[in-house]
């Protein structure tokens, strides 16, 4: 018959170490998450920027590059601002 460990036991099993994995464990794990919120973040924002210059360079091509510049803060604005602006 098979023997449930549960998880203090594997604490008490792995010792003196198993205190600094847990916290590791724990910090990478909020890194992962942080990171993911971040990008997805910035992926949303971009794509916002990116639908409002499409936008203008259809309908009056001179306030794209406008728009471009005043999103600079934001990678893709500084990338579309570039060539808009030539």
């Amino acid at each position: 018959m098979e023997q449930q460990i549960i998880i203090t036991e594997l604490f008490e099993k792995g010792g003196l170490t198993m205190g600094p994995l847990l916290f590791l464990s724990i910090l990478a794990l909020s890194t992962i998450i942080e990171r993911l919120w971040f990008w997805a973040t910035v992926l949303t924002k971009e794509k916002l920027i990116i639908e409002q210059i499409l936008r203008a360079a259809r309908q009056q091509w001179d306030f794209a590059p406008e728009i471009a510049r005043q999103a600079s803060n934001q990678p893709i604005g500084r990338f579309l601002y570039t060539p808009l602006r030539l």
